[in-house]
């Protein structure tokens, strides 16, 4: 059983207002860890869930990843409590407490609250109780021995699927004392990295590319008060063995606290590694920690939030569940993963055919697939998140110089080329890449129907970066030479490539030859696709210095189909391979078409007549249809769609989503949602208007807070059809809003 409850909404003329909490309670326990609540902060993520009477929780930290380039769970935690308060309870609660980012659990009289601080990589755990209790407390770890990685399994690293034959995961280092237990992974020299370096006839320039993976630690320690280590011992959850040790309290208590302190660093040298996770021990300050985090989180909901009244409601309290998910990971040192994020859970409830470890998820846990990527992270703009875009920009920041060695080493030009299911060391995915190639084809191109050519999905990026700096005045100098060098590929490799040719580098009116080029996954083999000259026309006109490039530019390809003008996937492709619709990539992400834009027919007619459109519609996954609708006005459309993607999800939690095309939590599915609701509700103009309810039903109540360009913020209450609220900060900027409300 579980309850959504909304706090009345708070309005204040005089102020930007307050976000309407959302709060999820739950008044039973879980079944499993598939019933498990997200907490986090920081760049960490917990499952939390109370099962048969014990409490659990899982700990995952962004860039903790192992030799094979999986994303490791720091491990699970279970504390049992003598007399059980949960067995038997008539009141139990579980609350997700959405503005101090923590999750307390009561029940006959004892309280649980778990929280995470969001400036120091610490979990806390405070037990109180109105009478005296006893405790057990378990770290439990299936890494306690090497396990081989089995038939199918390999999905979850960068070999996916095809690992070598006896490939281990090998196990971590754990020991206990007294009332600490200290845990970690530790990674080799040599890594999936230098496979992927020899593989790709990259040896040359070894020692100039940046490598995030050898020689990583990763782990912690956890310590109680009032606890004492006892034994080790052995089971099974879902389907994993485990070894467990076990802690128990010296006496019964009416209050005890627990931590687990986390620190990952790349050494050599153990106690270098000991030595930071020391220092953070040290620093630990319980009350002022918990102070600053909870004004964080506090700060988090109130700059930007959704929250709408009847049938609407479900919608906008799952974008607030799900971007409290995303803020879990405001300082991850790597971008949260668009398949599951912080928050995976025992597979065997996600596919029963692959019962493998809880570090498990398909599609990688280094490998970044850009094009699911891009929809993390597009709605915190308008959320006006920006502090929490920079771990994915500075993601490709790190690999630029990587990307720029492929290009000169593949093919002797400039700008740096990156291509799609990036791993975190800036080159392809060894399997994507493709292991039977033949020796003859272009090593800089990967060997796969789907990737080849796709590489255009940097400038999304890109213009995000620069999107930051009209939104917010930031200050994006770091990231200019990176977008300088992705720009600069195209154009000297598709001269380079005519070159090799013909005799021209550029067609008959001055426009370079976009060919063999990619439209997302789906149009191969592509000329002149729209979705890459919507991108690079789009960030060049954003970077502004770039005009003789601009002007090389060809025109986005059109065609009649039935008397009406509908935008082309390209000029000519020669096969269909996925089921994206990137002729409606310059609706979105590119914004040359749309509401108050020229040639909004044209965009509305490839929406509603273009037969691939219309055969590959969906809500699923990654799937954008439902931005679409709203970038073009189309309310109906973005009403049904976006109910659709927004729903409870099939688990308790309802903002986990998935697995749709890729695991579970989806958070592709998640941000996609974000974005389609966002847009619904707030559209910019090309003329600086700032355009409200362009695709909102007005029988839908609503009171929201979005960003918009030029350091913007724009609150609004919409009450039975009629605007009866309306806050602009800066009050210069009111004369720009637009009510685009239409009659029923």
């Amino acid at each position: 059983m579980q309850k959504i409850i909304i706090t009345s909404l708070l309005f204040l003329i005089c102020s930007t207002g307050f976000a309407s909490e959302a709060n999820l309670v739950w008044t039973t326990p879980s079944l499993n860890s598939s019933g498990s609540m997200p907490c986090g902060g920081g760049d960490i993520g917990l499952n939390i869930w109370v099962e048969k009477g014990d409490l659990f929780f899982y700990i995952s930290r962004s860039g903790t990843y192992d030799e094979n380039n999986t994303l490791l769970k720091q491990g699970r935690f279970r504390i049992h409590l003598t007399p059980n308060p949960f067995t038997g309870s008539t009141d139990f609660r579980q609350e997700l407490k959405l503005t101090d980012g923590s999750v307390e659990i009561t029940s006959n009289g004892v309280k649980v609250r778990l929280w995470v601080d969001v400036f120091h990589p610490v979990v806390h755990v405070e037990i109180k109780s109105k009478h005296v209790v006893s405790s057990e407390f378990q770290y439990e770890s299936w890494r306690y021995q090497d396990r081989f990685i089995r038939k199918g399994e390999g999905q979850q690293n960068s070999y996916k699927w095809a690992p070598p034959k006896g490939l281990l995961m090998t196990r971590d280092s754990i020991s206990a004392s007294g009332n600490t237990v200290t845990f970690f992974h530790r990674n080799p020299e040599k890594t999936v990295f230098d496979v992927a370096v020899n593989q790709q006839g990259l040896e040359s320039v070894k020692s100039q590319l940046m490598n995030p993976i050898g020689n990583l630690i990763s782990g912690g320690r956890a310590m109680g008060s009032n606890l004492r280590f006892k034994k080790t011992e052995t089971g099974i959850y879902a389907g994993t063995d485990y070894q467990a040790w076990v802690f128990e309290s010296i006496k019964p208590f009416t209050s005890q606290q627990i931590s687990i302190t986390l620190n990952t660093l790349q050494t050599k040298d153990i106690p270098e590694w000991e030595k930071g996770l020391n220092k953070t021990i040290s620093s630990i300050s319980p009350k002022a920690d918990r102070k600053k985090t909870r004004a964080w989180w506090y700060a988090f909901q109130n700059r930007s939030f959704i929250q709408a009244e009847g049938e609407a409601a479900e919608l906008t309290n799952n974008y607030t569940l799900f971007r409290y998910m995303l803020g879990c990971n405001a300082f991850g040192t790597a971008p949260t993963k668009f398949n599951g994020g912080l928050f995976t859970f025992d597979p065997v409830f996600v596919d029963s055919t692959q019962a493998f470890t809880p570090d498990y998820r398909k599609w990688g846990g280094g490998t970044m697939t850009a094009q699911n990527q891009r929809l993390v992270y597009w709605p915190m703009l308008k959320s006006g998140d920006y502090d929490m875009m920079t771990s994915q920009f500075d993601f490709y920041n790190r690999l630029l110089k990587n990307a720029e060695l492929r290009t000169q080493v593949y093919w002797g030009h400039q700008g740096a080329c990156f291509a799609e299911q990036l791993e975190n060391f800036g080159l392809p995915n060894p399997s994507e890449y493709g292991w039977k190639r033949p020796s003859d084809f272009d090593k800089g191109v990967e060997y796969n129907a789907w990737l080849e050519y796709e590489w255009d999905t940097v400038l999304e990026f890109c213009q995000m970066m620069l999107d930051t700096r009209s939104y917010n005045n930031a200050d994006i100098t770091k990231y200019m030479p990176l977008i300088e060098s992705a720009v600069t590929f195209f154009d000297e490799h598709y001269r380079y490539l005519a070159k090799h040719r013909g005799r021209k580098e550029l067609d008959g009116n001055g426009h370079l030859i976009l060919f063999p080029a990619s439209a997302g996954e789906t149009y191969k083999m592509a000329n002149n696709p729209s979705s890459t000259i919507a991108a690079l026309r789009s960030v060049l006109k954003s970077t502004g210095n770039r005009d003789s490039m601009l002007a090389t530019i060809p025109p986005i390809p059109l065609h009649e189909l039935n008397g009406r003008t509908l935008i082309s996937p390209a000029r000519t492709w020669e096969r269909i391979n996925n089921t994206e619709v990137p002729q409606l990539y310059p609706v979105f992400p590119w914004r040359i078409y749309g509401v108050g834009k020229d040639s909004l027919e044209t965009a509305k007619n490839t929406y509603l007549y273009d037969p691939d459109a219309l055969k590959f519609r969906s809500h699923v996954g990654w799937k954008q249809d439902n931005i679409f609708a709203a970038c073009l006005g189309l309310t109906g459309e973005a009403k049904r769609l976006n109910k659709l993607k927004l729903n409870n999800g099939p688990y308790r939690f309802p903002a986990f989503w998935g697995p749709g095309f890729d695991w579970t939590p989806d958070h592709n599915w998640g941000g996609s949602g974000m974005i389609g609701l966002q847009e619904m509700l707030l559209q910019n103009s090309d003329d600086g208007k700032i355009l409200l309810f362009p695709a909102w039903p007005r029988e839908w109540n609503v009171h929201f807070k979005l960003h918009a360009p030029k350091n913007t913020t724009v609150e609004a209450e919409l009450k039975n059809g009629k605007v009866i609220n309306l806050i602009v900060f800066p009050e210069s900027r009111k004369k720009d809003i637009q009510i685009l409300l239409k009659q029923n």
